[in-house]
């Protein structure tokens, strides 16, 4: 994504902070909906067996869990925590660039 906005910073003439307001206000509204029950009749909540880790351990179990609301608008969006988020999403997508680089990562994942 951090990608795609540069893109469009550079090919529509749209500044990346102008792209960033646009993204706050459409996550502030998004949530907002949420909270006012607009999406209740959207979403089918689907029940599902998730892998969970043990934050102490790292022991990998499973357990039952009813999804029932989109999981991705972020109500504490920010214009001032933009920042912060696209340097953990660029952390994470180098992580995941490595993992699938890794010579081991492509024996395990095969």
């Amino acid at each position: 994504m951090l990608q795609t906005a540069e893109n469009v910073a550079k090919r529509y003439e749209i500044s990346k902070q102008r792209q960033d307001e646009y993204g706050v206000r459409s996550q502030q509204r998004a949530a907002a909906a949420q909270t006012a029950g607009r999406f209740d009749d959207e979403i089918v909540p689907i029940t599902v067996l998730a892998g969970v880790a043990d934050q102490a351990t790292g022991r990998l179990s499973t357990r039952e869990m009813t999804l029932a609301a989109d999981e991705g608008i972020r109500p504490g969006t920010t214009l001032e925590g933009v920042p912060a988020f696209a340097r953990r999403c660029r952390a994470a997508s180098s992580r995941r660039a490595t993992r699938v680089s890794s010579p081991m990562a492509r024996r395990h994942a095969s």
